[in-house]
């Protein structure tokens, strides 16, 4: 089931939150297959209280081939959603799936900051590493 937390009483209003998924098309049994990645991030925001409480929306799917292993029109449809105000928050599974370096993971993090898009991860411990950082930066 998709559905995600609803309002927990307290008269916050419920964020809607998107989720952005990167797999490998020929490998569905990798660890970060696409069942994984989107049970993980429904699970998260599910646990999300009071301000974060909130409902999956779109849900971006790249998936990733031998052939054009570089090429994301969802991360690009993402990306143009945030700029468009369409998203409030979105949710990955692993940062590493948005960025490998922690250079490009920021970028990523200001951009959608920049754009009042709350950009969240489920696993990775460098995504804390980059929003402490950033806090600290933009302070």
């Amino acid at each position: 089931m998709i559905a995600a937390a609803v309002n927990d009483g307290t008269g916050h209003k419920p964020l809607r939150y998107a989720a952005y998924i990167r797999f490998n098309a020929a490998d569905q049994h990798a660890k970060f297959n696409r069942g994984i990645q989107l049970q993980a991030i429904v699970e998260w925001i599910n646990r999300q209280t009071a301000e974060a409480a909130g409902r999956l929306g779109n849900i971006y799917e790249d998936r990733i081939t031998l052939r054009q292993p570089q090429i994301y029109p969802a991360f690009d449809r993402l990306l143009r959603d945030a700029c468009n105000g369409q998203l409030q928050a979105v949710v990955v599974f692993d940062i590493t799936l948005i960025a490998r370096t922690p250079h490009v993971t920021e970028f990523y993090y200001r951009l959608l900051g920049g754009l009042n898009v709350k950009l969240c991860c489920v696993r990775s411990r460098r995504a804390q590493h980059v929003e402490q950082k950033t806090r600290h930066i933009t302070r």
